[in-house]
């Protein structure tokens, strides 16, 4: 895995979340990926409903040592392949928090950038908990997005070539029928799963 996030405040974003996520696919793929449900339940989960148009819903059932809750989300600005804007907030905030996610084109791959703001428009005892619990969501959940586009760039990639006697590639299959994710361990694609 690559050097994965840069995270917490910073200057522009004073009362909110950054992340910045190397992926080793293109943006048009990587769109894909956050856009489509058969992706997003590869890396998110399949607890997820959502419609990734211009004023469609997200919906995510959290389930949580004290309850099941649902996190709701309308998207508000598409511009394909390059950014999404969209609300979020749990069903018992009254609030809406907003995300932004924003891919930017390098060579090699694209760099993700999350930022999710608003917290200040929380409750003031709930804001930091609540803030917290998402930074450490939001890490575990790029984290699976980082390792599902590892495996669909190598998936993508020329198969090497194999001699008559050379046996199988390493590591088996380049894909698994199951949709586990290469290289990770059943508990950490367990945790992949688990919500915010």
């Amino acid at each position: 895995m690559t050097d994965t996030m840069t995270d917490g405040p910073s200057e522009d974003v004073p009362d909110g979340i950054r992340f910045n996520t190397w992926l080793p696919l293109e943006a048009p793929p990587c769109w894909e990926v956050l856009t489509r449900s058969h992706h997003l339940q590869k890396w998110f989960g399949d607890h997820i409903t959502h419609d990734a148009t211009p004023g469609g819903f997200f919906r995510d059932i959290v389930r949580r040592d004290e309850g099941t809750s649902i996190v709701i989300g309308q998207i508000s600005h598409m511009e394909e392949p390059r950014v999404i804007h969209m609300s979020w907030s749990d069903e018992g905030w009254g609030v809406e928090t907003q995300l932004e996610l924003r891919i930017t084109g390098l060579a090699g791959g694209s760099l993700l950038t999350l930022t999710h703001s608003g917290w200040r428009d929380l409750a003031a005892r709930e804001a930091p908990q609540v803030r917290r619990d998402h930074e450490l969501a939001w890490k575990r959940h790029l984290v699976c997005l980082e390792s599902y586009c590892e495996q669909l760039a190598a998936e993508r990639a020329p198969a090497p070539s194999s001699g008559p006697d050379d046996g199988p590639l390493p590591g088996g299959s380049r894909s698994d029928p199951a949709g586990s994710i290469p290289g990770m361990s059943g508990a950490a694609q367990n945790a992949c799963f688990l919500s915010l």
